[in-house]
């Protein structure tokens, strides 16, 4: 795995942590505010080193939102008893071979 893709794993994963913090702010503590803007802008700057490690911009920004989704919604079916729904499943399994498919065409300039 080169650098590149370990930033941008980096940037996922901040991400999520954040949008898990403002979960926690939604169900009223809201000192989870400050982490949650911490992660945010960790994601944002490790975003920016991915595309500073050569991998494109497009392709970078898809795997982001899509990981970030995928994850978020398996979070919520782990952690918040969200539903788990064909729908769902179909959704994740999508965003899967879109990864899948950015990963296998290239992706690093």
């Amino acid at each position: 795995m080169s650098v590149a893709w370990m930033w941008l794993a980096a940037s996922v994963f901040t991400e999520v942590l954040g949008t898990v913090c403002l979960k926690i702010v939604s169900e009223g503590s809201k000192g989870w505010y400050v982490p949650s803007i911490f992660f945010y802008i960790l994601s944002v700057w490790t975003l920016e080193r991915t595309f500073s490690s050569g991998l494109d911009m497009g392709v970078a920004y898809a795997i982001t939102g899509g990981g970030v989704a995928a994850t978020v919604v398996v979070v919520g079916i782990l952690f918040y008893q969200e539903p788990v729904t064909i729908t769902r499943a179909a959704a994740i399994a999508v965003i899967i071979v879109a990864v899948v498919v950015l990963n296998v065409t290239g992706g690093e300039g």
